[in-house]
């Protein structure tokens, strides 16, 4: 044996794991944590589903999907310049990306409208989905000018497809900050900032968040660009198009500040109770994101079949008018609880361990509601995340809100009892520590 080998500062040699060893122990260690996640599951028949996000009821509703279905039927996705009317094919996916000729008719009606509807003509864009319209904006637009001309300020709250999009832009030398959730001071330091060193300093927000419920400071973002010229916006509005606001243009609509927005991102997967996203910006900058948007290139676009029922949806302006009428008073009913500031449709109940969160949730489907379970990483804390939608009958959103509050009071106890256990071990290791 060897001096080395004897030696006790000798590294320990040991043989190397296969990938599966690897795997295994991460399985066993994200198990241990219960933090190990799967496809959910149906919710029962017999129970209220509060899981998803169709906030307006549309994907439950067996009379509108009839009406759609004879709608479409015998419909064309015609190409190129064909009448899209005229009887003919049902083109269920694109083939393609649209700069490889999967651009179908029903693209640029609803591209249209869209633009119609936002005042930015010529100036939306179809998406296949949020994720991809989210993570490739950020380079697009960092991409538009000279190398560290541009800088990006993100709520610390921005959905996982923007950070994404934030490591891209870090990993290629762009300064990117994090400002404290809806905190107007910390951003406008951070625009401060940054301002003095750069020609354009983007600003990232929700208008809705999607964990946390609350709505982001939208009032603040004219006078922010007001006193600072450099400063753009961009706003994923994805929980809020369709469901809030005038047409269901989202919250920046419904607070008078849409002008001030440069891109606007919204989503189909919510409201609209299908796939796919937009952007709504200018003319010139969607020129460019069909050059330089790298998820919109490289992509199959999102299936026409789906644009056809977005179109459709929201041709049915009494109906979607309705169904915004039925969720505001829902949330009427129900909002608020756990968070004062969640007065929409998206309210979170926090819990002090994952081990509570998941008794809570097996509780509240006893009593005939399904919630979903949100643990960390998506989440600091573990959350019950309640969803509400239009579908939810008055009566029922009573229950619920009784439910909840019980929820809430429990969830109160059980982190002051954490609290008090957390206080009492470091007392115990501050005395252990002075003897």
């Amino acid at each position: 044996m060897t001096e080395a080998a004897r030696s006790p500062e000798a590294p320990e040699v040991r043989e190397p794991l296969s990938f599966e060893a690897h795997l295994a122990a991460s399985l066993a260690n994200l198990d241990a944590l219960g933090l190990t996640r799967s496809t959910a599951s149906r919710v029962p028949a017999d129970k209220i589903d509060l899981t998803g996000n169709d906030t307006l009821g549309l994907g439950r509703d067996d009379d509108v999907r009839r009406r759609f279905l004879t709608h479409a039927e015998g419909r064309l996705f015609a190409f190129a310049d064909d009448d899209a009317s005229r009887p003919g094919e049902l083109r269920f996916g694109s083939g393609a990306s649209r700069i490889l000729g999967g651009d179908p008719a029903v693209f640029d009606r609803l591209e249209k409208k869209l633009g119609d509807m936002y005042g930015r003509p010529g100036g939306v864009l179809l998406f296949q989905s949020g994720w991809h319209a989210n993570s490739g904006i950020l380079p697009a637009l960092a991409a538009a000018t000279p190398p560290k001309r541009t800088a990006f300020v993100a709520d610390r709250e921005v959905h996982a497809s923007m950070i994404d999009g934030i490591a891209m832009l870090r990993s290629q030398g762009v300064r990117v900050e994090r400002f404290r959730h809806n905190d107007a001071a910390h951003l406008e330091h951070f625009v401060e900032k940054l301002e003095a060193d750069h020609d354009v300093v983007w600003v990232a927000l929700e208008s809705l968040y999607s964990m946390s419920g609350d709505v982001a400071p939208l009032a603040f973002l004219p006078e922010l660009k007001a006193r600072h010229p450099k400063v753009r916006i961009i706003l994923d509005e994805a929980h809020a198009f369709g469901a809030w606001g005038p047409r269901g243009l989202g919250l920046a609509a419904e607070a008078g500040v849409l002008s001030s927005i440069d891109v606007v991102i919204g989503t189909f997967g919510k409201a609209l109770a299908a796939a796919g996203a937009f952007v709504a910006t200018t003319p010139e900058l969607r020129t460019w994101l069909v050059s330089r948007h790298r998820p919109f290139i490289y992509s199959t676009a999102m299936p026409p079949a789906e644009a056809l029922w977005v179109e459709y949806a929201l041709e049915q302006t009494e109906m979607m008018e309705a169904r915004r009428f039925a969720l505001a008073r829902i949330c009427g009913i129900v909002g608020g609880i756990g968070n004062p500031d969640a007065k929409y449709h998206v309210i979170p109940i926090p819990f002090p361990t994952v081990e509570a969160l998941m008794k809570a949730q097996k509780a509240l489907l006893r009593r005939g509601f399904a919630a979903a379970a949100v643990r960390p990483p998506t989440v600091r804390m573990p959350q019950l995340r309640i969803s509400l939608s239009a579908a939810l009958k008055p009566e029922d959103a009573e229950k619920l809100r009784s439910e909840l509050l019980t929820l809430v009071e429990t969830a109160r106890k059980q982190a002051e009892k954490a609290e008090k256990a957390k206080k009492a071990a470091k007392t115990a290791q501050t005395e252990e520590d002075a003897r």
